[in-house]
């Protein structure tokens, strides 16, 4: 995850259709592309291990459909060519999305090793359908399952599909540089104001900082914030119970501490253990 840089947009919010979407994401993809120190550069609809995720329920079609059953729900995302590459997703089987897989091509899909073992085990998933919203998908290849929700879950059901065929009113840029990802933030946010000022550019980041703000880490997060109000609350009531013990104490002694100041006594003398005042009076009557 080092040496990447996300930047969120949403040109969906300023009206634009499908296609001006994709003309709008393949625009700031080359100015991107064309900055010093800028090696790789993807587009996905949702980046793993954020806050935000999308899930659909997804069925092979080779099976007939089990009405005591619902299909799985699945990680989905829509993601450009370059993002396997970008994002160091390994391609185990079959090829990759490129140019041909555009809206007027057939719908295709790249599912990961944990889908394609469970759907079709012991075969290759090359070549088989997948239905997900009543679109017919053609399986054209199969990357290494990653983390998609947080880091300590187990192997997860995923699929991607082509940004070209699942046109996304919004969608994230990935960007892999040689330099820290933090210099690049300002060059990346004027690029994006240059195709059109209109659209709003956020959440402008390195991956560790995504990581961070996202769900990766939530649960030790979770068990951190528990794990500090408990500590708090002993730190409260072992002071509560010091304070107590004190107070018991000194009210034992509130009227022994008057009759020696009675008596003459300074501040300090009066202010001596009980077992202290036991010999002194001792000492004196012998």
């Amino acid at each position: 995850m080092d040496g990447l840089l996300l930047a969120s947009t949403a040109p969906g919010m300023q009206g634009y259709d499908s296609a001006r979407c994709l003309a709008f994401y393949r625009s700031v993809r080359g100015r991107i592309a064309a900055l010093p120190g800028v090696d790789q550069v993807a587009w996905i609809s949702m980046p793993p291990l954020g806050i935000i995720f999308e899930g659909a329920e997804v069925a092979p079609d080779d099976r007939p459909p089990d009405p005591d059953r619902r299909p799985p729900t699945v990680y989905t995302a829509a993601v450009s060519p370059e993002y396997f590459g970008t994002a160091r997703v390994r391609l185990v089987e079959g090829r990759p999305f490129d140019e041909r897989d555009d809206a007027a091509a057939k719908p295709v899909v790249i599912v990961n090793e944990t889908l394609a073992k469970q759907f079709w085990p012991n075969r290759s998933a090359i070549g088989r359908r997948l239905i997900l919203r009543d679109v017919t998908l053609d399986v054209v290849g199969v990357v290494r399952t990653g983390k998609y929700l947080n880091v300590w879950e187990s192997p997860q059901l995923a699929l991607f599909r082509p940004l070209a065929q699942a046109a996304a009113a919004f969608a994230t840029l990935t960007v892999r540089t040689t330099r820290a990802p933090s210099e690049l933030a300002a060059a990346v946010r004027q690029a994006l104001r240059e195709v059109d000022p209109d659209v709003a550019v956020y959440d402008v980041r390195p991956m560790s900082v995504h990581l961070d703000n996202g769900s990766a880490f939530f649960v030790f997060r979770l068990g951190a914030l528990i794990t500090s109000l408990f500590g708090g609350m002993g730190v409260l009531l072992a002071s509560i119970g010091l304070y107590g013990m004190i107070a018991y104490h000194v009210s034992l002694r509130t009227q022994e501490i008057g009759v020696r100041m009675a008596s003459g006594a300074r501040p300090a003398e009066s202010s001596e253990t009980c077992s202290c005042g036991v010999d002194a009076s001792r000492s004196s009557a012998s």
